[in-house]
C-alpha cells in the first residue's frame, strides 16, 4: 500500500463530494416525498394519521440508504475533472 499515491487537492475531492451528495440529496428527497406522502395519504385514510408523522420518518431514513448507495456508485464512476477514480487491489 505504501507504493500508491494520492494526489488528490482539495478541488478533486470536492467535486467528487459534490457529486454524490447532490445525486443522494435529489434522489432521497423524491424518493422520500413519493414513499412519505403515499403512505401518510393511506394511513390517514386509515383514520391512523396521527402516526403518520413516526411513520414518515423511519420510511426517510430507509429510503436515504439506498439512495446514498447510488449516489456514491454513480460519483465513483463519472469522471472529475479529467480523472476517474478506479479500485485497485493490493496485495
Amino acid at each position: 500500500m505504501d507504493d500508491i499515491k494520492l494526489n488528490l487537492d482539495l478541488d478533486k475531492v470536492l467535486s467528487i463530494w459534490w457529486s454524490m451528495v447532490w445525486r443522494t440529496f435529489l434522489t432521497s428527497t423524491v424518493g422520500g416525498a413519493l414513499l412519505g406522502g403515499g403512505v401518510g395519504f393511506i394511513l390517514g385514510l386509515m383514520g391512523l394519521g396521527d402516526s403518520a408523522g413516526a411513520v414518515g420518518a423511519i420510511l426517510g431514513w430507509l429510503i436515504s440508504i439506498p439512495c446514498s448507495i447510488w449516489g456514491l456508485n454513480s460519483a465513483l464512476h463519472k469522471k472529475h475533472k479529467g480523472y476517474a477514480l478506479r479500485l485497485v487491489k493490493v496485495e
